[in-house]
Formats: C-alpha cells, sequence, structure tokens
C-alpha cells in the first residue's frame, strides 16, 4: 500500500518535473519580447526552444461618447522582464477591448491621487500611446542603445492627449496639465521618421539586392500597410529601403547605424509572418548580431572582428566595399533605364494608347525613322473652328504621294468604317488640293489592352484587306511600327 502510495507521487513530481522542464526554453539568449503579436508567433518561436515572453501596450476599449474625462486604465499594459529583453517584436496596431462602461467607470482613483485621464469625445480610451511612452520608452531606449533589435509592425500615426491630475473631494478632476503623446513615441529613431498616413494593399519587395527581402516576400499575404515612411535627413545614410507601394513610396526599411549597435526594422501589417519569423532571427538577426544567438554561432564566436585575423578583417572590408560599389552601380543603372523609359515613352504608348495620345506617339516615331514634313493635323486645327471628326490625323508631305494618316485605339478589332476612315480623308484632300497623288494610310491599335504576342494578328477582316488591296488603302498596326523602330534602334 505504501509502495503503490509512494509511485503515484513518484509519477505525480515526475509529471510535474516534465512540465517544469517544458516550460524552460532550451536557447536561454536571446530574449526575445513578443509586444501585441499573432499568438502564431510565439508557439513557432516556443515549439523551437527560443526564450520568449508575451507583452502587450495595452487594450483600447469602448465607452460611451460624451464630454466627460475617464481614468485611463494601464492594467492590460503587459511588459515582463522589459528591462533586460534584447530582441522586440511590437505591433503598433490597435484592437479594442469590449470592457464594460460600468465597470470602468466605477473603477475611479481615489481622492487627491493624481491619475492619467483621456476625454470621451471619440468614444474609446487609449491607454497604449501612454504606456508606449511613459513605460516602455525608457527601457526600450536603453535596450536599442546596448544593441537591442526592434521589428515594429507600423500603423497609422496617431496623436492622443492625456490629462494629469487628481480626483477631488467634490468629485471634480482638477486638470493640470495636457500631454499630447504619439502611438510611434516608443523609440526616438522612430519619432524622427516622417510619416504619411495611408492605406493599401500593393506592396513590392524588392528581392535583388538584400536577403531579407527574398525572406520577408515568403510572408507577403495578405500583407498591407496603413502609412508610408520617409526617414529624416540624418538617417538617410544609414536606412534602407524593403519594400514600396504601387507609388514606390517606402512602406518597409531598415534603420542601422555603422557606429551604434541597435537595428530597427519597420514593416507593414504582416498577418503571415509567423511563417517566416523563426528564418528571420536566425538569418537576419543573427547574422547581423551573432552574439545574440550563442546555440548558433558555436565555434563561430572564433571569428568575431575581437578575434579574427588582420588580413581576414581587411578582405570583409573590401567585400563590403565591393557590394556597396555594386549596389552603387546596380542603382545607377537602375536611374538610367527609368530616364530611357520616360524619354521614350512614346513606344511603350504606341501598343497601349488611344486618342491623341496615340497619335503624337505615331508622329514622333515616324520622326525618328527619318521623315521630316510631318503635320500634325490637331494642332492645326486648333487654331481654326473646323470639326475635328472631318479631318485625318497625320499627313507626311516628304515626297510623293502625300500620306494621309487616321490614327485609332480600339480594345477590339477595327469596324469597317475605322478602317476605311482613311480613305475618306483622302478622297476630300483630292478635291481639295486638285492633285491625285494621295495615298491613304490606316493605322490602328487594335485589341489595346492585350499583349501584343497575345492579339489576333490578322487586325483586319479578309473583306477590308481585299478591298485595300484594290483600292490602294494602306493598312498598318501600331505593332508593326513598334517592331521596326526596335529593330531600327537594334541595327542603326
Amino acid at each position: 500500500m505504501f509502495s503503490k502510495r509512494k509511485n503515484v507521487e513518484d509519477n505525480k513530481i515526475s509529471k510535474e518535473s516534465e512540465v517544469i522542464k517544458q516550460e524552460v526554453p532550451k536557447y536561454p539568449k536571446p530574449k526575445i519580447l513578443l509586444i501585441d503579436m499573432n499568438k502564431e508567433c510565439g508557439e513557432v518561436l516556443r515549439k523551437s526552444g527560443y526564450n520568449l515572453k508575451d507583452g502587450s501596450f495595452g487594450k483600447v476599449y469602448e465607452i460611451e461618447k460624451s464630454s466627460k474625462i475617464y481614468p485611463v486604465s494601464i492594467e492590460s499594459c503587459i511588459l515582463p522582464n522589459c528591462s533586460e529583453q534584447e530582441i522586440i517584436f511590437a505591433n503598433i496596431n490597435k484592437e479594442l477591448d469590449q470592457s464594460n462602461l460600468k465597470e470602468l467607470s466605477e473603477n475611479l482613483p481615489g481622492r487627491g491621487v493624481v491619475s492619467i485621464w483621456q476625454d470621451a469625445k471619440k468614444g474609446i480610451i487609449d491607454p497604449r500611446t501612454y504606456s508606449m511612452n511613459y513605460l516602455a520608452r525608457d527601457y526600450f531606449e536603453r535596450i536599442y542603445g546596448n544593441g537591442g533589435i526592434f521589428i515594429v509592425f507600423i500603423y497609422d500615426q496617431k496623436h492622443n492627449i492625456y490629462y494629469r491630475g487628481p480626483l477631488n473631494g467634490d468629485g471634480n478632476i482638477k486638470i493640470e496639465s495636457g500631454i499630447p503623446l504619439s502611438n510611434w513615441g516608443f523609440l526616438k529613431e522612430l519619432k524622427r521618421f516622417k510619416v504619411n498616413n495611408i492605406h493599401g494593399y500593393e506592396i513590392t519587395f524588392d528581392t535583388k539586392p538584400y536577403k531579407i527581402n527574398s525572406i520577408l516576400e515568403k510572408a507577403s499575404k495578405d500583407a498591407e500597410y496603413f502609412c508610408t515612411i520617409t526617414p529624416h535627413d540624418d538617417q538617410k545614410d544609414s536606412y534602407i529601403s524593403l519594400a514600396k507601394n504601387k507609388y514606390g513610396e517606402d512602406v518597409a526599411g531598415v534603420l542601422f547605424y555603422p557606429k551604434l549597435k541597435g537595428l530597427l526594422f519597420l514593416l507593414p501589417q504582416m498577418p503571415n509572418f509567423y511563417l517566416i519569423i523563426q528564418e528571420f532571427i536566425e538569418k537576419i538577426c543573427a547574422e547581423i548580431k551573432p552574439e545574440l544567438f550563442p546555440h548558433l554561432e558555436g565555434w563561430n564566436w572564433i571569428h568575431r572582428p575581437e578575434y579574427e585575423i588582420h588580413r581576414v578583417l581587411e578582405l570583409r572590408d573590401a567585400i563590403e566595399k565591393i557590394e556597396l560599389e555594386t549596389n552603387n552601380k546596380m542603382n545607377h543603372i537602375k536611374d538610367e533605364i527609368k530616364k530611357i523609359q520616360e524619354d521614350n515613352s512614346d513606344i511603350y504608348t504606341l501598343i497601349r494608347g488611344t486618342g491623341d495620345e496615340l497619335v503624337k506617339a505615331v508622329i514622333k516615331s515616324f520622326g525618328n525613322l527619318g521623315f521630316i514634313k510631318i503635320t500634325d493635323v490637331d494642332a492645326e486645327l486648333e487654331q481654326t473652328s473646323e470639326n475635328r471628326n472631318l479631318r485625318e490625323d497625320i499627313q507626311i508631305h516628304d515626297k510623293s504621294p502625300v500620306l494621309i494618316i487616321d490614327v485609332k485605339g480600339v480594345q477590339g478589332t477595327p469596324d469597317d468604317a475605322e478602317s476605311t476612315q482613311a480613305e475618306k480623308h483622302a478622297i476630300m484632300r483630292i478635291r481639295e488640293w486638285s492633285k491625285t497623288d494621295v495615298q491613304p494610310l490606316t493605322i490602328v491599335n487594335h485589341q489595346r489592352n492585350l499583349p501584343p504576342h497575345d492579339r489576333d494578328q490578322k487586325a483586319f477582316r479578309d473583306e477590308i484587306i481585299k478591298n485595300a488591296e484594290k483600292t490602294r488603302l494602306g493598312l498598318m498596326t501600331t505593332w508593326d511600327i513598334f517592331k521596326i523602330l526596335r529593330n531600327f534602334e537594334k541595327f542603326k
């Protein structure tokens, strides 16, 4: 009986020991704090044995809209062992906590106790901004200054005003001061960024220059940005853009001062970040800060700068210099490509444009091919009151016959009237000029919303083509002009 009881107790102690053993992280370093991150991120890192704490800047709770002011409860702000953390993942995004208004209103501070208050005009009380600035900032600055890594999932920038003062004996609040605070205020370097609150979904991670972008791309599904960022002038030399929106504005970046220890990543909202969080810290953070990852570094600590052979350090510096020069050359080439594309935008218009834009592109293209006496009929008509619909688009007078050109950009294929309109304009010019050396030419950009190789290569109906052979009507596509121009450029 005693033996059985002892066995039961031994099994209980054994199971308790197993639980305790499971709770002890496999890797004591680095110390990681997840603030308001998706629970999946914590599950991935805990399963991998990392020393992890979960925290929160607090919950934003709803109250009844009014002109009153209410105490700001910071009970939901949890920053465990904050001062000793080394890697901090923080999400600025806020969530409403459906707390009970009655419970909140009854939980007033004691008489004469100086407290923090916020007005109820918007119907919410936001303790997060206060927590960021007053509970977290000093710790975070110390961590950042001593080599800590911050990965911040940014959100639109907001400013909240908090009031400081005691509750008097008569139940009134004696306001001592109003304190405006930003939800970007928990790091000085973070506050220095210029933030433009704008929302979107099109995010492009340039995966070529940096390994980090290739990793981030894996978790880009369902990502969205709520602001764009521009570094302060003093930050630009130490800042690298990681992602842009469709307008070329930064929505992600990293700040890394070579002479300072801290590292700051700014990322958009990425609900699937848990898919790459382990790879991110092991292939990005560990590579930059190997001293934080002794379990990954192994004997590689022998190659730290303080122990490495000087010649090896010189060669590493040479590699960094080559990489910097290569990136500079790549950026220079990219700028040159952009300028060439802008200067030759008309060649793209040939295969996607319509209307006046297409006409001007055809005129410029003929000029590039060597034609000289080109008349822009639209430009002439601007100086007269003549009906535009009664005239062609372009005339070319280089030699006989004069070309009378009608240009069309259509979504499908041209109808018969559009295909033969140049003939009508040519007949009008024959009568007007009393000369017969006039040649009509129809140029169409058909199925213009499709890539040219996906289009019907026969732009005109067979009947129109047969009629054109009899009447000497010229038929041409802007895709033909495009190919002539490219070959002309290549072989000139």
